[in-house]
C-alpha cells in the first residue's frame, strides 16, 4: 500500500516521465551489454559473470536514488546535471558491477560523485559577486573577445586548412599538423574559444536574433574545428542547439528518448548485419561502458601506490615514478599498446592521486564547483555547454578538464557573460 501511494504521487509530478525513460534506459543498457559488449569485446577485458547478489545491491541502491531525485525539489540546474551524470555513469557502473567486472568501490565512488553534485549543489550556496554589465555589452564584449583570440589561430592554422576534415577525412593528420605547429596558447585558447566563448556567442544571437552574429559565430567554430580536427567541437555544436530549445524537463526527456532511439536502431542493424558493429560499438561500447573498465584499471594499478598528484599540482615536489604518462601507461599494461592513451575521468584521477581520499576530495570540489555555477541563476539556454563540461569530467582527469578543456575558463565567463540571464527562459 506503501509503494502504491507512494507511486500514485510520483505519477502526478512532471519528472515522472523522465523516471520510466531512466528505467527503460537502464534495462535496455543491461541487454546491450549482456548480448553485444560483454559478448563481442570480451578481449578488452569485459565480462558477463552475473551475480544476483551484487543485483540486489545495484538494484536497490539504483531504485532509492531514482526516487529521490524524483521526490526531492531541485534546482533545474542541478536535476539538470545530475540525470546526465545518472544516465553516463550511475547506470552503467551499475550494470558493469552486477557483472563483476568493476569493485563495489568504484560504484561507491561513482554514487560518491553524484551525490556531491546533488547535496553539495543543490543546498549549498556559494553566492560570487562580480561586476554586472548590461546585455548589449556582454553580446559585443564576447564577440570582441572571440575575434580576437581567433586572429591568432587564423594566422597561424590558415595555410594548413584541410576541407576534407568536414567529411572526417585525413582527420589524423590534420591533428599531427596542429601537434607540430601548436604552442601552449593554442593548447588552452582552443578550448576556450571552442567550448565557452563561441558557444556563449551563438546562444546571445540566438535571443536576440542577430543572425548575421549566429552566421559569424558557426563559421568561427567550424574554423576551429579545422583548426584541429576535434570532433568534440563538431558535437559541441549540434549538442549547444540540441539544448537551446524547451524548458529543462522537455531537454532531459528529449535527450533520453532520443539516446534509447538511437540504441534500439543500431541494436537491430547490427543483430540484423553484423558487418554493422561499429555504429552500435562508438555509442554503446566506447560511449557508456569503457570509462568503467578503464576505472578497474586504474583501481588495480593505483590501489597500494598512489601518485598523490605528482604529475600535476605537486610535481615540483613529489617525484613521478613512472617513465610515461598514466593514460600511456594504462594502454601498454592493459591493452598491450604501448601508442594508445586510455585517458579517464574523476573517479580515477581522484584513485590514482590519493586513493578513496582522493575520490572523495574531486568529488567535493565538483560539488561546490557546480554549486557556484548554480548560484549565478544562467539560463537553462546553455546548458549545452554544462553538457559537454560533464563529458569532459568523465572522460578527463580533473586539472585537465579544468585547465585544457576550459573548465576554469567556464566560471570565469559564466560569471561575466552568463549571470542571471534566466530572463531568457520567459515565453
Amino acid at each position: 500500500v506503501l509503494i502504491f501511494n507512494l507511486m500514485k504521487i510520483l505519477i502526478k509530478r512532471n519528472k515522472f516521465q523522465i523516471l520510466i525513460l531512466l528505467v527503460i534506459l537502464c534495462l535496455l543498457l543491461s541487454l546491450v551489454y549482456t548480448f553485444f559488449v560483454a559478448e563481442i569485446y570480451s578481449y578488452m577485458g569485459f565480462s558477463s559473470n552475473f551475480s544476483f547478489s551484487r543485483l540486489l545491491v545495484s538494484f536497490s541502491i539504483l531504485l532509492f536514488t531514482l526516487f529521490l531525485i524524483n521526490w526531492v525539489k531541485i534546482n533545474d540546474f542541478i536535476y539538470f546535471i545530475g540525470i546526465i551524470y545518472f544516465v553516463l555513469a550511475i547506470i552503467p557502473t551499475s550494470i558493469t558491477y552486477t557483472n563483476q567486472l568493476v569493485s563495489i568501490s568504484i560504484l561507491f565512488s561513482h554514487y560518491f560523485i553524484f551525490y556531491s553534485i546533488f547535496l553539495i549543489g543543490n543546498y549549498m550556496h556559494i553566492p560570487v559577486k562580480l561586476f554586472s554589465l548590461k546585455e548589449n555589452n556582454k553580446l559585443i564584449l564576447v564577440v570582441l573577445l572571440s575575434f580576437l583570440m581567433l586572429i591568432p589561430f587564423v594566422i597561424k592554422f590558415l595555410p594548413y586548412i584541410n576541407l576534407k576534415n568536414l567529411l572526417l577525412q585525413d582527420i589524423y593528420e590534420t591533428r599531427a599538423i596542429q601537434k607540430k605547429i601548436s604552442s601552449p596558447y593554442y593548447g588552452y585558447s582552443y578550448s576556450i574559444l571552442s567550448k565557452v566563448l563561441i558557444p556563449t556567442l551563438i546562444v546571445y544571437s540566438l535571443v536576440y536574433k542577430k543572425y548575421t552574429i549566429l552566421l559569424i559565430g558557426f563559421i568561427s567554430l567550424i574554423f576551429i574545428f579545422l583548426c584541429g580536427a576535434h570532433k568534440s567541437v563538431l558535437l559541441g555544436s549540434i549538442l549547444l542547439l540540441f539544448f537551446y530549445f524547451g524548458n529543462v524537463l522537455n531537454k532531459l526527456k528529449f535527450f533520453l528518448s532520443l539516446t534509447i532511439i538511437t540504441i534500439v536502431s543500431f541494436s537491430i542493424l547490427y543483430f540484423v548485419d553484423n558487418e554493422l558493429l561499429l555504429p552500435l560499438s562508438i555509442v554503446a561500447r566506447r560511449g557508456f561502458f569503457v570509462p568503467y573498465l578503464l576505472d578497474s584499471f586504474y583501481f588495480d594499478l593505483f590501489e597500494n601506490n598512489p601518485l598523490y598528484w605528482s604529475v600535476s599540482i605537486f610535481k615540483n615536489f613529489i617525484d613521478y615514478p613512472y617513465d610515461k604518462p598514466i593514460p600511456y601507461l594504462i594502454g601498454e599494461l592493459y591493452f598491450n599498446n604501448a601508442g594508445m592513451g586510455a585517458n579517464n575521468g574523476i573517479v580515477s584521477d581522484g584513485f590514482s592521486n590519493a586513493g578513496i581520499l582522493g575520490v572523495i576530495i574531486n568529488g567535493l570540489f565538483l560539488g561546490s564547483y557546480i554549486s557556484v555555477i548554480k548560484c549565478l541563476n544562467i539560463s537553462h539556454k546553455f546548458y549545452g555547454l554544462y553538457f559537454l563540461l560533464l563529458i569532459s569530467i568523465i572522460s578527463s582527469s580533473l586539472p585537465v578538464v579544468l585547465l585544457t578543456h576550459g573548465g576554469i575558463a567556464l566560471v570565469i565567463f559564466a560569471l561575466i557573460l552568463q549571470k542571471n540571464t534566466t530572463k531568457f527562459d520567459l515565453p
